[in-house]
Parts: C-alpha cells; structure tokens; sequence
C-alpha cells in the first residue's frame, strides 16, 4: 500500500462515517501515523508504507471512528500558532480562545511592560503562555484544581522556553493565591451542568467534566472569580474572562455587582461574544 492509498482508505471512512471535515483529518492522521511532514506526502505520494506503519495509522483512524478528536489522539493541539500537548485532566486549546487572548493583550497599553498575569483554571496553561510569548516582560502564574493539569502545562512551558516567567501550582481558585496581579485572564466551566450529558460525543466522552460544568446556571464560577478578584488586582488591573453563548449580560451583572467595571468584549469567528473585560475601581 502506498502513502496516497492509504490516505485515500481513511478520508473514504471517514467521509462514510459522517466525520466532520473528512479529508484534512485523514490528511492530518495520516501524517501522524507515518512520522511525515505534509510536504512528504505531496511530494513522494506513491512511496510504500511499512506494514507497522499502516496498522497504527488504521489505528487511528479506527479512534476517530469511534468518536475521539484528532488531537486526543495525536496528543495536542495548535494554539495562537503555538504546539500546546494535552492529557486527561486538561482541555483541548480551541480556535475561539484566541480572541480572549487579542482582548487580554488590548488591556495591556504597553507590551513591554513588566504586567503580572495570574491565569485560574489554567488547564494546558495555553492563554498564560501565549501572553507570555507576547510580552516579553511579563511573568505569570497559573493555577488548577488538577495536578495533573499543573503537570501539563509545565511541561508547555518548557517546551515554549517560557517557564523562567511562568509557574504553575494545584490550587482550589484563589485558595493558595497570595500574590497581587496586573491582569487576571480564566477561561472558566461556563456549561450548564443538566446540558453536559447533550454535548457531542467528542466533548462528553473525552473532555474532563470538572473543567465544563458550571453548575445549575452555568455562572457559578464567574461568582467566585468576581467576589475574590478585587482583592488580588493591583490598582486598575484587569480581569479577562471567556464566556460561552448568551452569558454576557449575566456575567457582566456579576462583575459589576462586585465592584469591576466593564471595559470591553470581543467576538469569535462565529460571531458570538466570547471574551469580556473588566477593569477595578481602586
């Protein structure tokens, strides 16, 4: 079997298999299963492929089959043009964050600045260290409830060489906090818990829950983020936090109800309101 063939077996199940965009995740899990760059399979696509080599790119594709995302399988995932590596207890990086970090870094009047970022529920670490790799004089620290998250994101930090301006500790929101900050950024659980069990299969069965399910309402940790991050925000720091769809009137009343005022929002590529800022009043 050659390379093209086996590309063309996977895209033919896939697009059997109603797997949405068919043909770049057979591309991409092709490549993975055959240690190639996408240039290799361009340019020698009839080349053979070992028979070891064909079993775990069927492999695979057999994973995605049965509903596991192409970066859960190939481990992780492409951020703000930077590799961020995944596990269990960690999110996957989605293309919609992005704009939560162009807003977080609109708060920042000067980029060279020494800002201190504190980032809550930090998961792979991608939004902290992605405003790390833009400003160059920033530090920051993040924090989880999950070890094995803090774990992940260290690692990310290493492999982007930014964890001389970057630490990582367990903690249960600001319970270990002891610090002051310029700017808080969190892309916190914002699902409500009775829609978990609706969500696609893709998200249900391999995104950890504790990471999704904001409680009965979907606001319960925006409460906890606004009744505490007054007290750790340096004088006129800012807090940047992601929503999900129709939370923007209710996460804006709990931010103001806590003494921030409102400064900015900003749209994602679907056009929904996904990030909002605030500013505090001391």
């Amino acid at each position: 079997m050659t390379r093209h063939q086996l590309f063309t077996q996977i895209r033919q199940q896939f697009i059997a298999g109603n797997i949405p965009d068919a043909a770049n995740e057979a591309r991409d899990l092709t490549l993975a299963g055959l240690n190639l760059q996408r240039v290799d399979l361009l340019n020698a696509p009839d080349a053979p492929v070992l028979p070891e080599q064909s079993l775990q790119t069927l492999n695979f594709m057999q994973r995605r089959l049965n509903g596991e995302p192409v970066d859960r399988i190939l481990g992780y995932r492409e951020f703000y043009g930077h590799k961020f590596y995944l596990n269990l207890d960690t999110l996957s990086p989605r293309e919609d964050s992005e704009c939560v970090v162009n807003l977080a870094l609109s708060v920042v009047k000067d980029r060279q600045r020494p800002v201190h970022i504190l980032d809550l529920g930090t998961g792979t670490g991608c939004l902290l260290l992605t405003l790390l790799a833009e400003l160059p004089s920033a530090t920051g620290l993040g924090i989880d409830l999950s070890q094995n998250a803090v774990n992940m994101a260290g690692k990310n930090a290493q492999n982007l060489k930014l964890d001389a301006r970057a630490r990582f500790i367990t903690s249960d929101w600001f319970e270990n906090v002891t610090q002051k900050f310029d700017l808080i950024i969190s892309n916190p659980p914002y699902i409500e818990t009775h829609i978990l069990l609706q969500l696609e299969r893709e998200v249900r069965e391999h995104d950890p829950m504790l990471a999704l399910d904001g409680g009965s309402d979907g606001l319960n940790c925006y409460r906890l983020i606004a009744a505490r991050a007054g007290q750790v925000l340096n004088p006129n720091g800012y807090v940047v936090v992601e929503i999900g769809m129709g939370q923007s009137e209710s996460v804006t009343d709990i931010f103001r109800y806590s003494g921030l005022a409102y400064k900015d929002n900003c749209i994602d590529g679907g056009g929904i309101c996904r990030g909002l800022a605030f500013k505090s009043s001391h």
